[in-house]
């Protein structure tokens, strides 16, 4: 059997995550690694200083403390996107240990495919390290460059609500829920979604229409994520609404707190790149023992030039194509089985409706459900 390992990005409750985390917590086997990324994360809080830390981060994020059974001093559900971006991360490297054979070694690895910010995961992978000390030296860097590109993120989008707006949107469209700086599309094609939008097919993908909306995410060819300001992407949607159901389409707000994948996000990645001293991330493209697959495209992150640059910038501001990379992935490395190393399930579920009618079928398997088996 050969794998390709597959990692979600921010697919699941905060809550529900924490729990999670905190159940690997509480086995004494992950008790150094846990160690290793709460240092990581508070010398990160560090190093942005107070003044951003009350800006992104207001009731704070004392993930040790909620670790051991600290209860957050507000709820912290889906409401914000660096909570989610860290928790998962964390999540998904702790399954990665070298101590935990059961998902690194169990069948041969051919290739590793992570969505959004799953990808920073998927490198960890690709790098196959099975020396303890050199594995949470990565970690560490790891955590420090997503906990970073979320909150520069979050730094440069800034107060993304508009309280009037948000008012009058939830008066006209009693239930649901109020506007964010991503909206999912689904149930119209990639192309049939452009013409609505009305901006050329080269334009919007990757860049910004001159509505100041960009289709950021195509997760298959009927279910789409646009990015922006909350007022753009509600007025996109009032001037489009009866087009889109009539199309069949269905339109709702996500739980992000910043407009990934967007050009807005351009400083924020500039940013990142200016901190690189700091988060000590010095892994090489030529050290990754299988390949990474690029979510912009038919890439492998083998044949990068800067695996930070390019792994910051594809989970920040570069348009995400899954369908594009699935195929590629499965047509480059031909993997028969998929290893779901989660934590949420919509990479499976994304990588499935890609994968429809493709000539290899694939066997799927759960991470977390081989570690509780061992």
């Amino acid at each position: 059997m050969s794998t390709l390992y597959l990692f979600d990005g921010i697919g699941l409750d905060n809550e529900r995550l924490l729990t999670k985390l905190r159940a690997l917590c509480f086995r004494p086997q992950n008790s150094a690694y846990f160690d290793v990324l709460c240092r990581a994360l508070e010398q990160t809080l560090d190093y942005v200083g107070p003044d951003v830390c009350r800006q992104v981060l207001p009731e704070g994020l004392p993930l040790r403390s909620w670790l051991r059974g600290g209860t957050p001093a507000a709820p912290i559900g889906r409401a914000n996107s660096i909570l989610g971006g860290i928790f998962g991360i964390a999540y998904q490297l702790c399954h990665l240990q070298p101590a935990a054979p059961a998902v690194l070694t169990v069948e041969k690895p051919v290739g590793a495919l992570g969505h959004s910010l799953g990808l920073h995961s998927a490198v960890v992978a690709g790098l196959h390290l099975r020396r303890t000390d050199e594995y949470f030296a990565q970690c560490a860097a790891s955590l420090k460059l997503v906990a970073l590109c979320l909150i520069r993120a979050h730094q440069v989008a800034g107060e993304q609500s508009d309280q009037a707006s948000t008012v009058r949107f939830t008066d006209w469209r009693d239930g649901q829920r109020p506007p964010s700086a991503m909206a999912s599309v689904s149930g119209v094609s990639t192309s049939d979604l452009l013409l609505l939008m009305n901006c050329p097919e080269q334009e919007a993908p990757g860049g910004h229409a001159s509505s100041g909306v960009s289709l950021s995410l195509i997760n298959s060819n009927r279910f789409h994520v646009l990015s922006g300001r909350p007022a753009a992407l509600m007025a996109l949607y009032s001037r489009i609404e009866q087009q889109l159901r009539a199309a069949g389409g269905v339109w709702s707000f996500l739980p992000s707190t910043a407009p990934f994948h967007s050009s807005i996000l351009e400083p924020a990645f500039i940013q990142v790149r200016q901190d690189r001293n700091f988060i000590g991330f010095e892994s090489r493209s030529d050290q990754l023992r299988f390949p990474v697959f690029g979510t912009n495209g038919r890439s492998n992150l083998q044949d990068s030039h800067d695996l930070l640059d390019e792994i910051a910038r594809m989970s920040m501001v570069q348009l995400l194509d899954w369908p594009t990379a699935v195929d590629f992935a499965v047509s480059t490395a031909s993997p028969t089985q998929v290893m779901d190393v989660g934590p949420g399930p919509g990479a499976r579920a994304f990588t499935r409706h890609c994968l429809r009618g493709h000539p290899r079928h694939l066997r799927y398997r759960s991470a977390e459900h081989l570690q509780r088996s061992v």
